[in-house]
């Protein structure tokens, strides 16, 4: 009978765990807006959670533990992942050493007609950017991951 009860917690645990999904908690640590040609900084603090699952090829924003966006939706949020790759070298969007041979998620979010948001995670950071209502969202921070 224990054999039966192992069994079934084993089968239980291996239909409710996907093996693919890495949970990151992310802090913003510059943002700001580009309207009318103008750059205005806003260091607005945004921390939150998601869960990258390559399996399903989604990024989901499921907690959000601070938000002083103003006029942002920050409720769960689900981008699809649009490429998965490990940096090799430099770029104009790794501009650093530290920041080589991480894998990086690129994700879209487009669930309005008026709004488009990318998100790229690596291990370290992450950048968001957002098109909505004539102003350009730009955000950067870092990464921490919870768990694989």
């Amino acid at each position: 009978m224990k054999k039966i009860y192992a069994l079934m917690a084993i089968l239980a645990l291996s239909f409710s765990v996907n093996a693919d999904a890495l949970t990151v908690r992310t802090e913003a640590l510059s943002s700001g807006t580009y309207e009318d040609g103008e750059y205005t900084k806003t260091n607005e603090k945004f921390e939150a959670e998601y869960v990258i699952d390559e399996e399903a090829a989604t990024i989901k924003r499921q907690n959000v533990y601070e938000s002083t966006r103003e006029g942002r939706d920050e409720e769960v949020a689900v981008y699809d992942i649009t490429n998965a790759m490990a940096s090799e070298g430099l770029s104009a969007l790794m501009v650093s050493r530290k920041n080589m041979r991480q894998k990086i998620y690129t994700g879209i979010k487009d669930d309005e007609i008026d709004s488009v948001e990318l998100i790229m995670i690596g291990e370290t950071f992450y950048q968001i950017c957002m098109a909505a209502n004539g102003k350009f969202y730009i955000e950067y921070g870092k990464v921490e991951k919870i768990s694989d």
